[in-house]
């Protein structure tokens, strides 16, 4: 990891979805977490347990790392989803404004051996460079607060 961060600006993991051993080494780790979650009672204790997880993580670290939910397969109208996102909105991490549509596209895109920017279907598009610009926004923000953490962004511009 280190080297990573000598040669890069910005390094992204994509971790386990447990609780094991390597994610709690990847929480410790991290400038910046974006934890996917799909509405629903299971993955709501889950969130429970990785939230327990994470305070640890800060408490081992003696730093703070800034962690944003993402709501991954949402769709408005269940209301489950509803629910959810009232229930995380009261967490202690943030709520993305973002939110990833539960789209055939993202699977079809995958299939085909494409990035979802790269696929033929506007509105997974737009959600991905929203999605990124968002992501962009928070990431320069916290340059100019926490650059001896690792994080140098100098001239990332968002995308359309």
């Amino acid at each position: 990891m280190r080297l990573l961060e000598e040669s890069h600006e910005i390094v992204i993991i994509d971790g386990t979805p447990s609780l094991s051993p390597i994610a709690s080494k990847i929480i410790i780790l991290a400038d910046v977490l974006i934890i996917p979650i799909l509405q629903g009672a299971m993955d709501l204790v889950a969130t429970e347990k990785f939230l327990e997880r994470n305070n640890d993580a800060v408490l081992l670290k003696e730093d703070a790392i800034p962690a944003f939910f993402l709501l991954n397969q949402y769709q408005e109208r269940l209301v489950i989803n509803k629910e959810s996102k009232e229930i995380l909105d009261q967490a202690s991490i943030r709520l993305l404004n973002t939110k990833i549509g539960n789209r055939v596209a993202y699977k079809e895109a995958n299939v085909n051996g494409k990035g979802v920017y790269e696929y033929d279907h506007e509105k997974s598009r737009t959600e991905i460079i929203t999605l990124t610009n968002e992501l962009i926004t928070i990431i320069t923000t916290l340059d100019q607060y926490k650059t001896s953490n690792g994080i140098h962004v100098k001239d990332i511009q968002p995308i359309s």
